[in-house]
């Protein structure tokens, strides 16, 4: 018994392949700048441990001791980057102020595909629209 297998090759038509170029050309310089800004946030805010509390859903009480050693305390977003039980980090600005976690890999991850789709997507769609125009004039 003589056996014959062919392999099936997917054809991409040029405008899905354009539109992946396009896409992937988009999403770098966004991905790249949501790295760039998690590195001045870096150069900007400084990360502590402080002890909690006051724990809530959505906010927590926090008490942490700034670099002259006093005592300080404030409220910031839930959930906390845990350390221990009754300890978590936190990030402060200059003015040793509680601030938002900085931007991370999930972030970056998502401006990626974010903006390559976007672009893609309107690129697959733009260079449909010529293959599919009406005549001018006709009714």
């Amino acid at each position: 018994m003589n056996v014959t297998t062919r392999a099936t090759v997917t054809r991409f038509s040029p405008r899905t392949v354009i539109a992946l170029v396009v896409a992937c050309a988009a999403g770098a310089p966004a991905a790249g700048s949501v790295v760039d800004a998690a590195r001045a946030y870096h150069d900007t805010h400084r990360q502590v441990v402080v002890r909690v509390v006051e724990e809530g859903a959505i906010v927590a009480g926090v008490t942490w001791r700034d670099e002259a050693g006093v005592r300080r305390d404030g409220r910031v977003r839930a959930p906390l980057d845990r350390v221990s039980g009754t300890e978590a980090r936190i990030w402060l600005d200059r003015r040793g102020r509680p601030a938002p976690r900085p931007l991370g890999p999930v972030e970056a991850v998502f401006a990626f595909l974010l903006a390559g789709f976007l672009a893609g997507a309107a690129t697959w769609r733009m260079s449909g629209l010529r293959h599919h125009r009406r005549p001018v004039g006709k009714g």
